[in-house]
């Protein structure tokens, strides 16, 4: 399934933001993400690392770094 798992993924993810941005309606997924981390720091962490984690397992293949 690989790739095209995560363009079933990512996709949709664009759509929204593409659809949000063009109708001004400020509700983004990064603006969503704000208000989440207002309620707690920890979450601005855990999305943080989240993103890392993404970032290095799709640029640097299935085990990058040994991460598997």
């Amino acid at each position: 399934m690989g790739e095209w798992g995560y363009l079933l993924f990512i996709v949709p993810l664009i759509i929204y933001e593409v659809y949000a941005i063009v109708t001004n309606k400020y509700d983004t997924i990064s603006e969503l993400i704000w208000k989440a981390g207002k309620i707690h720091w920890i979450l601005r962490v855990l999305t943080a690392l989240f993103i890392l984690w993404l970032f290095i397992h799709l640029v640097g293949g299935e085990c990058a770094l040994g991460i598997c």
